[in-house]
């Protein structure tokens, strides 16, 4: 336990060091996809992105919200923004719009893996149909879109893969059995994205940013779901979400948890049994019958 407290207390130092030395990385002009876009983190973190002069396309099923994104982006400025109806959890489709977003904006410098659903419903109670699906979106979006981008920017030498996790890929989260399922999966396939890339010495020029962040008030069925299942739970600000996000990738930041103290019980302490326990008893409501 002492090794491992003073190996935080170095990854801390080391971290400060860098975000206080290092170099912020220009995006101006860098093609950015951004899946599930439309609304929510994923157009909060195009709004924030436009901010750099990046070149935006918005991939999502939901046209009419992805379109009003696209002319809130041209309002502010950003004219190089484009949305595409994309089923992401489809490779033939995510083929299909790297062939388009080339066409119109450019190859893609930055791969933003936001897209995901949430089914708020324990896994015996759950549509089987909807529990696939949400498998299917969750995590294979963001291996059909590494698969076919990934080769591209490693032949460049430039690039950047974002996946958004959640704290429910760090700790299991009641009722949420097989999203906790999904988002441990992305925690997973990055990893052994970002070890491969080292593997062969690419880390040095495409990047991978696995983002675990807590409850995010983006308006949908998550709020009421943490109000009756949760104590004291802090509903998190979807603008400084991507606001982080996109720090996180203009420094080149491997892992983020929002907040920073689940990074510590995520990744570099194991929580005794009876401390977790305790946690869960006194964070959580008993579901009412």
């Amino acid at each position: 336990m002492i090794i491992q407290f003073f190996a935080v207390i170095v990854a801390g130092i080391v971290l400060f060091r860098k975000m206080l030395f290092q170099k912020a990385k220009n995006l101006e002009n860098q093609v950015v996809l951004i899946t599930g876009g439309a609304k929510g983190l994923g157009k909060e973190i195009a709004m924030q992105l436009a901010k750099y002069n990046c070149k935006i396309a918005i991939a999502d099923l939901d046209m009419a919200n992805a379109e009003k994104t696209c002319d809130e982006l041209r309002t502010q400025g950003t004219l190089d923004v484009k949305a595409y109806k994309v089923d992401v959890s489809s490779l033939a489709e995510i083929e299909h719009l790297k062939t388009q977003i080339t066409k119109d904006l450019g190859p893609v410098d930055i791969v933003i893996n936001n897209a995901a659903i949430i089914m708020i419903r324990s896994v015996q109670e759950e549509n089987p149909e909807l529990l696939q699906k949400m498998i299917d979106v969750n995590v294979m979006s963001l291996v059909w879109t590494t698969r076919v981008f990934l080769q591209d920017l490693i032949d460049k030498k430039r690039g950047h893969i974002v996946s958004i996790s959640s704290i429910g890929g760090l700790f299991g989260a009641p009722d949420l059995h097989v999203y906790s399922t999904s988002k441990f999966a992305v925690r997973g396939f990055m990893e052994a994205l970002y070890t491969d890339l080292l593997r062969y010495d690419n880390d040095k020029f495409v990047k991978t940013t696995t983002v675990f962040p807590c409850f995010i008030n983006t308006g949908n069925s998550i709020e009421e779901h943490t109000n009756n299942n949760y104590k004291l739970i802090k509903m998190w600000d979807v603008k400084s979400v991507a606001k982080r996000i996109v720090k996180a990738i203009r420094y080149d930041e491997r892992i983020v948890t929002i907040p920073s103290i689940a990074y510590i019980f995520g990744y570099k302490i194991q929580i005794p049994t009876f401390i977790w326990r305790a946690f869960i008893k006194n964070m959580t409501k008993p579901k009412k019958n």
